[in-house]
């Protein structure tokens, strides 16, 4: 065939017909897909496209454009505005007026889109790529897509690698700052047990040297000259060696070691604090001290003023008759009664209108109201989560009786129910908590946070008043007769403030509480406190300073390292200078304001 011609196929049904082999439509090519979107322009593309589709009035991207007879186009609303004073053409003045424009539905198209182009160009590059492979892939070669499959294949690598990296880098840099720290854990360990040693040591020796002054003491009582006077004033040597047996401590043991978390807080600390300094002895002195401290006595009278009830950790109840006491102030005298309640008491508080009924906070968050006259508990109050600091009956509403503790709550109760009546949510260990005698609605409530929160119990959302002043932790909380208010604080002073303008009325400092529970009690005129220097402060409501002030003599001093504290007063409501004082060593005094 030669070249340049076309064969032929001839049809049976018409010879006077042929067709082209090109025209077979077995031989013709598939049909093209429909044509897709663009991709994406370049940045600059899309601005001078941008800028070509620029209203010649407002200089932005035209809206809503319409072409004039002249051939301009514009938006619609600023060739509108334009018209409203002549009849022209913005670019070209030409005659125009709106009945000779029309909306431009292509332009308006080629707006469209080039708004639906810049809002992919803002993508991250991520998105872009994305977009792009959307747009573009149809015309992409197997080739092409082979090259972006191992593209990504190999940043997908890299990228794991640089993770992985990174993760060991971030486990290793975790690692150096562990060892670290625990290697200052393990140096600070190594600190304590050399401390610890050389306290033991010095607690052993100082042990050896009792046990050979006792065993020397027992040789001199054992001579005959002794044995004689003592068998005839009826003493026999075992009965004085019996006197000279320590007392056992098995009870403090327990409390040793039920606050085994506390106590061990302690003493880590001082150690700390030693080491500063270069010194462990202090430490150990320091620690000795807050050991024996940790005692708290309370004290109460009764509604007549001719009993008072004592109550301590060691979980004794005992009534005393205060004339009796009195009388008998030069000797040691018993109490009436004593009960062992088996807890640890941390206060007592009298019915102001029973001369029978007391109830008693311990250290398991139980209240027990007892009958005295017949020894015996009569209701028990478990709601409280932990420890209970305070509880105090009301005295104006025989039946009320409300507590504080640890757990951040104030719980009213009734000795006619079995369940608190009211619980209010403080959020901060209450310390001290008790009744404004003149309403048995009004509460306050001293705490950890160094606040004292005055609530009215009939509105509970938010407190009457929050007091604040104290820089440490509030113990105490009292009411005077003259709607005012004192409150203990271990930052060592006392305050009062008065209930009708919520202000500090007076500062008292001069006694010393840095971390016990020393005691308040007050009257229309004077305040009294207990200090950790074993004494005894009372201040004039007027002066800041304090009006005197009374020593407990120590107690066994020669074998008593310990540092004794007064840890509770209380003055006798009949009789406004008559009060009553105890020490941290079990010792009650009866005290009076002489002229």
């Amino acid at each position: 065939m030669p070249k340049g011609e076309t064969a032929t196929i001839a049809d049976d049904s018409d010879p006077g017909k042929s067709k082209s082999c090109q025209e077979d439509p077995s031989l013709a090519p598939p049909p093209r897909d429909p044509p897709h979107p663009s991709p994406p322009l370049p940045a600059v593309a899309l601005a001078d496209l941008e800028k070509d589709l620029s209203c010649p009035v407002c200089f932005q991207t035209l809206r809503d454009p319409f072409l004039t007879a002249c051939g301009h186009s514009f938006c619609y609303s600023c060739v509108s505005t334009h018209l409203n004073g002549r009849s022209s053409c913005p670019c070209c003045s030409s005659y125009l007026t709106t009945k000779l424009m029309y909306p431009n539905v292509l332009l308006g198209k080629v707006v469209r889109e080039l708004q639906t182009l810049k809002s992919l160009t803002r993508g991250s590059p991520t998105e872009n790529l994305r977009v792009a492979l959307q747009h573009g892939a149809h015309d992409m070669s197997l080739k092409e897509i082979d090259f972006l499959l191992n593209l990504l294949s190999d940043r997908k690598m890299k990228a794991q690698h640089r993770e992985a990296e990174e993760n060991m880098d971030y486990l290793l840099e975790f690692f150096h700052e562990l060892k670290r720290r625990k290697q200052l854990e393990l140096d600070k360990v190594k600190e304590d047990m050399r401390a610890l040693k050389n306290d033991l040591l010095s607690l052993r020796q100082e042990r050896s040297q009792l046990q050979q002054q006792k065993k020397s003491y027992l040789t001199a009582f054992s001579g005959a000259k002794m044995s004689a006077s003592s068998t005839s004033s009826g003493i026999s040597q075992n009965s004085v060696a019996k006197l000279l047996q320590p007392t056992p401590k098995r009870r403090k043991a327990m409390v040793l070691i039920e606050q085994y978390d506390l106590f061990r807080e302690i003493y880590i600390d001082e150690i700390r604090r030693c080491q500063s300094r270069g010194s462990y002895g202090s430490g150990l002195d320091t620690f000795r001290s807050v050991v024996s401290g940790f005692c708290r006595y309370s004290l109460d009278f009764d509604p007549g003023d001719e009993f008072f009830v004592t109550a301590s950790v060691s979980g004794y109840l005992r009534v005393f008759e205060f004339p009796k006491a009195v009388r008998w102030s030069l000797v040691v005298w018993n109490p009436s009664l004593e009960i062992q309640t088996g807890k640890k008491l941390s206060c007592v508080s009298w019915d102001k209108f029973s001369k029978s009924c007391v109830a008693t906070s311990d250290y398991d968050g139980i209240i027990k109201i007892w009958d005295i006259s017949a020894c015996q508990n009569t209701v028990n109050y478990d709601e409280h989560e932990r420890r209970i600091w305070s509880v105090d009956f009301s005295p104006m509403e025989p039946s009320r009786l409300v507590s504080g503790g640890d757990d951040g709550k104030v719980k009213l109760w009734s000795k006619e129910l079995k369940t608190s009546v009211l619980t209010v949510e403080v959020k901060a260990n209450i310390c001290s908590v008790t009744f404004n005698p003149i309403s048995s609605n009004l509460v306050g409530a001293g705490s950890a946070d160094h606040c004292i929160y005055y609530y009215d119990l009939r509105q509970t959302k938010c407190p009457l008043h929050l007091f604040k002043g104290h820089e440490k932790a509030v113990s105490y909380v009292k009411f005077t007769p003259s709607n005012e208010m004192v409150s203990a604080s271990t930052d060592g002073t006392l305050r009062l403030w008065s209930l009708e303008s919520w202000n500090t009325l007076q500062v008292y400092r001069g006694h010393t509480n840095e971390k016990n529970f020393v005691g308040l009690s007050v009257t229309s005129d004077y305040i009294a406190c207990g200090s950790e220097t074993n004494e005894v402060y009372v201040y004039h409501k007027g002066i800041p300073k304090p009006a005197l002030s009374h020593l407990f003599a120590r107690k066994d001093a020669a074998d008593d390292d310990t540092r004794p504290f007064v840890s509770a007063v209380c003055w006798r409501r009949s009789d406004s200078h008559t009060m009553l004082a105890a020490s941290s060593q079990g010792e009650i005094r009866a005290l009076m304001l002489a002229s």
